[in-house]
Formats: C-alpha cells, structure tokens, sequence
C-alpha cells in the first residue's frame, strides 16, 4: 500500500563494520563520524572493548588507550553514525530569502570590515558589511565601486546633451540647458567639466573667462586648484544650466551642473573703470589722462584676476581679462601691444587636449595695439570677450561629464 502521513526526513542505512589495521599507533580514522563512543562496538582479538575506558571518538577519529598492533584482530561496528546533513546548500535558498532584515552585523565574519564608511584603499575582492544599509558589499576595481553581493542591479545608463565615447569612456556635452538623466539602478563616479558663460569685453579692455571646475583626475581646476571631487550619482534627472556669454560690457551667466556652479566672468571696465569681478576678472580701462585702474578679481578655485591698466595721455587702452590658468595681461605702455588675455586650461575630457576657458585681450586706441582677440590667452573655447574699438560677446559656457564604460 501507498505510504500515508508525512514523508520522514531523516535517511537510515544498514549497520556498518570497518577493520582496523593495527600499525603500533592510538589514533585511526572510521569510516564515518559518530557523536559517542557508546554508538560502536569496538573489539580486539574477538574481546568486546569498554567505551569511554579502552577507547574514545570525536567525529571520525577513534583513539585506543593502549596500542593496537599489527598481529591485532581489530574491528569496529556501527550501531549509529551520521548519515543526514543540516547544513544548507547554496543551491537550495531561494533568490531574494536573504534580506537586509535577516543580516546581523554581529554574525559577520571577522575578516569582513563593518562600519558605516567604506574602507579606503580597498583591493578587487575585498568585503565590506555596511552597517548603515545593512548588506554586504564587494569592491570592483574594473569600476572603482562598491557592489551590493548577489544584488541584480541594473547597469548604469544615462541621456542627456550630446553623446560622444572615447576609450573608455563616455562622454555627454552641454552646449544649452537641459537635464543630466541617470535611467539606470546603479551609482557611479561621474567626472565633469562646468564652465561659466565668458564676460564681455569693455571699450578696450577685455573681458574674464567663465568660472572653471573640474574634477577630471590629474588635470586642475580653474585659479590653479586641483581637481575636484567627483560625483556619486545613481539614478535621477540633474539639473543644468549653462551660461550664456556677457555681451558687450556685462559679466557672462553663471553655469551649473547639479551642486556644481561656475560663475560667469566678469566683464571688462569700460572708459575709466576698474574691471569686474566674476569667475575670472575682467580687465581695466582707462581713457587719455585718467589714472591707472585695477583688473577684476576672479573666483577662488575658479578663476584668475584682469589686467590692470595705466593712463597714458592721448591714448586709451585696457588690460587683458584673466583667465582659468593665469591673470590677464596689464597695459603699461602707450602703444604697446602686451594686452593679452590670461591662458585657459587644458582639458582631455572629451579625448582630445583642448584650452578652454582663456581671457579676451585688451587693446589701445588711436594706436591699436594689443589685438583684442578673445583666442590670445589660449583660450579657444569659452573664453571672454576681446577688447577693441567696438566692444565683444564672450561664449557661452559649457558642461562635459563623462564616466567609465
């Protein structure tokens, strides 16, 4: 008939003998593990041996009080053994069975760190409990992060400007506003470049470059600062809004990129005015016989000062606008033609080496010295303003972000 009631768990085999081979030794392996001595029958030449007195166990290991030799009958009979397992196989827990609720920080492998911050300097494989989210981490060095063990997170994508890759890396660039979209689970360090709109340029003098930060490792930010700290995002919609260049005599916009925000540069003086402050300082003007007036100052971390500029009579003329990596120019000369804007900063964010964000020049007048190019403080992209006869529009600003692929 069909077994009725509930199927027993546990398993039974039949009664078991091993021989001993005696070698002069105590100690031998069984042939399965038993909890007491008391579940063997143990004999030597044919006489039933006492547990406990003439021998003990633990697991599978039988140890004689005397020796047991060679010319020895030895032979040991199992009246109980192990023959089921508690343990629990990996492939028998079901996904999702473990929850942050079930962790025990106390329950934690000693060699695993446990601590609410992540630990520095970690190695590829290295484990780490947080005790804050309460799950157990692991350190990918391919992507620099700390992954959730035996979470399906999805990887990491993100919209958002125009999207170019280079090794690899891939790259969104921000010539307008918009939003930065991270549409993946997972978080990740995100480097940027947020640039300032450039300030305008005065009547002679020109004007600052837009603020400059950058988190771009081994390469500065703007006022020579090092590099920032990149962004931990994971996923969520950014915020950005870029700069408009300052037209004539006016400070560029400011730009931003979530926390980020680089100030706009500041525009040149016009007649006889000292240059204005912004991410980077707009140069001076001075007119015929006016007194010498003082550049701009720029941004900390962001920016350099304008060019100061001296009056010399009959002519007038302004100081270059500072740029991200230097100060622009003074004019101390009636005719002179030194005028030149502060030099941008060499960014490869985007793969290629390009300057960015470099003062507009100043320049004199009946003679024209200077130039008033904004492209003189090697500055092509971003750079303030130039300062000529008829005043200039510094660009626009921008943002570049780019991340590990």
């Amino acid at each position: 008939m069909p077994f009725l009631g509930n199927q027993p768990v546990e398993g039974y085999k039949s009664v078991a003998k091993q021989t001993i081979t005696g070698t002069g030794a105590t100690v031998y392996t069984l042939d399965y593990k038993v909890t007491t001595a008391s579940e063997l029958e143990v004999f030597v030449n044919n006489v039933r041996q006492e547990p406990e007195v003439a021998y003990t166990v633990s697991g599978n290991q039988i140890t004689f009080t005397d020796a047991v030799e060679s010319g020895d009958d030895c032979y040991v009979v199992f009246q109980g053994r192990a023959v089921t397992s508690n343990l629990i196989e990996s492939q028998n827990i079901a996904d999702g069975a473990i929850t942050a609720a079930k962790l025990d920080a106390n329950a934690v492998p000693s060699d695993i760190v446990k601590s609410a911050a992540a630990p520095s300097s970690p190695a590829d494989g290295d484990l780490w409990y947080d005790t804050t989210s309460k799950v157990l981490k692991v350190y990918n060095s391919d992507e620099s992060d700390w992954e959730i063990v035996g979470a399906q997170v999805a990887p990491f994508a993100a919209t958002g400007g125009t999207v170019t890759t280079s090794g690899n890396y891939k790259i969104h660039t921000f010539t307008s506003s918009g939003n930065f979209v991270v549409t993946g689970g997972e978080t990740k360090d995100i480097e940027y470049l947020v640039i300032g709109g450039g300030g305008g340029s005065g009547g002679f003098s020109g004007g600052g470059a837009g603020g400059y930060r950058s988190s771009v490792s081994g390469e500065s930010s703007g006022g020579g600062a090092s590099a920032e700290t990149p962004l931990s995002l994971g996923a969520g919609s950014y915020s950005i809004i870029i700069g408009g260049g300052g037209g004539g005599y006016t400070n560029g916009g400011n730009t931003t990129f979530h926390t980020i925000t680089s100030i706009g540069g500041g525009k040149g003086g016009n007649g006889d005015e000292n240059g204005y402050s912004g991410g980077s300082g707009g140069g001076a003007s001075n007119s015929w016989a006016a007194a010498t007036r003082s550049g701009g100052s720029g941004t900390s971390g962001q920016g350099y000062s304008g060019g100061a500029s001296t009056a010399f009579s009959g002519t007038d003329g302004g100081g270059g606008g500072g740029g991200a990596g230097g100060s622009g120019s003074a004019r101390t000369t009636k005719t002179g033609t030194e005028m030149a804007g502060g030099n941008g900063v060499a960014s490869s964010i985007t793969g290629t080496s390009i300057y960015r964000a470099g003062g507009g020049a100043g320049s004199t007048r009946p003679d024209q010295g200077g130039g008033g190019l904004a492209t003189q403080g090697l500055g092509y992209d971003q750079a303030g303003g130039g300062g000529y006869y008829n005043s200039t529009t510094g660009q626009d600003g921008i943002v570049i972000i780019r991340y590990a692929i």
